[in-house]
């Protein structure tokens, strides 16, 4: 009798949590953070920040700055402020007010990533039904690079949720007929979102074509919500592009990293950011060991170190240099691949490339056996003339050609756009098991008249 009382209490609940979204959205939240930060309690060690990479070089912009130096020089690299400038602005706030700033940034990482698990039931509630939302929200919960990052200083968990909070405040904006709010919002989150990472930078136009797909409301409403959203992207924009033309003397985006995309459109004299990773390790030593000598030799001993250095590695095939066309096929190949069971190398052919077990079973549970569903999850909102699934299935598909195009194709880089897969595979999933059910209800009414 007693469990019985205890299970219907708590079905009663949880029809309360599920009917009530600030109670679902207090609880999502809630239970997801207490998770997140016991986690990254248990993991984070102080010998971890030794073999950080990336996270040192947020950090020492970070310190640049408390110290008032707004235009850093970081010799480990040998250039200025090339990364975007929200994370290290972020830790300097951090220093500034709590002098260490890995917890702070630990808990700020834990909090967002746990506001992102409602962010996307919100999504999925709003582009298909509450089922997926639902679903997604579960996933996001448990989802490994969720909790992976939140122990460094790096961008991910930041993108993680402005990237799919953006897409929200769209969604609600083209559903509520453009209303002005939500265009407001959306273009400072996306703001955040760019000067977070640069890359999202080059996503504008597909972003704006959310407002022109979705014809619930006039043509000269919808340009005017395009004008909006885009005068204040520009505007928020600004103060780096001011700053960077001071200290470069042309037009930079946001950071230098867009050079390598902005020089097809106008020519920029900053001669070493227009360079492929590959040429800017040529230059730098060039500029240490004889600047006399032809660069082909420079080229030859990069791919002789890197092919050593995958030897090293090596416990099954050979690493060798891929050919021209070959490398943007294993480029696609690398950036969709859930596993890597077996070695493997990626860029030009001689970064190596092997996962543990536990890796490739996280991988292959919270990604990989979402894939054969995100593609027929494709046809359905094609079918189906959903424009705002059509709109999220496009992301991956987008982001994967401006990866392959530059051969950067890791699982880290993918990672901030796997709930778009993700989101659609679970609405066609939901949508088959809809289907089944109703044929299952009208076989069981059918076979009822019958006796």
């Amino acid at each position: 009798m007693k469990i019985n009382q205890i299970k219907q209490k708590i079905y009663k609940s949880l029809k309360i949590i599920l009917s009530n979204e600030s109670w679902l959205a207090f609880t999502l939240i809630g239970i997801t953070f207490i998770f997140r930060l016991l986690v990254a309690m248990i993991t984070f060690s102080e010998d971890n920040i030794n073999s950080w990479a990336d996270s040192k070089e947020y950090l020492w912009f970070a310190q640049q700055f408390a110290k008032g130096n707004f235009n850093p020089h970081w010799e480990v690299e040998n250039h200025g402020l090339e990364v975007a400038p929200f994370i290290p602005s972020l830790i300097t706030i951090f220093i500034l007010l709590f002098d260490s700033p890995l917890w702070p940034f630990f808990i700020y990482n834990c909090i967002i990533t746990s506001i992102l698990v409602y962010v996307l039931y919100a999504l999925g509630k709003h582009i298909f039904n509450s089922s997926v939302g639902f679903l997604i929200s579960i996933w996001a919960m448990f989802y490994t690079d969720y909790f992976r990052f939140n122990i460094q200083l790096l961008k991910e968990p930041t993108v993680y949720l402005f990237l799919p909070l953006t897409i929200l405040l769209m969604v609600l904006s083209v559903k509520n007929r453009e209303r002005i709010l939500y265009v407001v919002m959306s273009s400072v989150t996306f703001s955040i979102l760019i000067h977070t990472d640069v890359r999202f930078l080059f996503f504008t136009p597909l972003f704006l074509m959310l407002f022109i797909i979705v014809k619930n409301t006039s043509l000269i409403n919808r340009m005017k919500s395009i004008l909006i959203w885009f005068v204040l992207c520009a505007l928020f924009a600004s103060p780096m592009i001011i700053r960077n033309y001071k200290v470069y003397g042309e037009i930079v985006l946001i950071s230098p990293q867009t050079i390598q995309i902005t020089k097809k459109f106008w020519k920029s004299n900053l001669d070493y950011y227009t360079l492929s990773l590959k040429d800017q390790v040529i230059h730098k030593q060039m500029l240490h060991e004889a600047k006399t000598l032809d660069p082909a030799f420079y080229e030859e001993k990069f791919y002789k170190f890197r092919f050593n250095e995958a030897i090293k590695d090596k416990d099954g095939k050979p690493p060798y240099r891929y050919g021209h066309y070959e490398k943007y096929l294993m480029a696609f190949i690398h950036y969709w691949q859930p596993v890597y069971f077996s070695s493997s190398y990626l860029f030009d052919g001689f970064r190596y490339q092997k996962w543990s077990i536990r890796h490739n079973i996280s991988s292959l549970l919270f990604y990989g056996i979402f894939l054969p569903f995100y593609i027929l999850g494709i046809v359905m909102v094609i079918r189906n003339k959903n424009n705002f699934g059509i709109f999220i299935a496009s992301i991956p598909l987008a982001h994967c050609a401006m990866h392959v195009y530059v051969t950067l194709a890791l699982e880290r880089y993918r990672s901030s756009i796997n709930f778009c897969i993700v989101l659609i595979a679970l609405a066609y999933l939901v949508s088959q098991f809809e289907k089944l059910h109703k044929k299952n209800n009208s076989n069981f009414l059918q076979n009822s008249k019958k006796t």
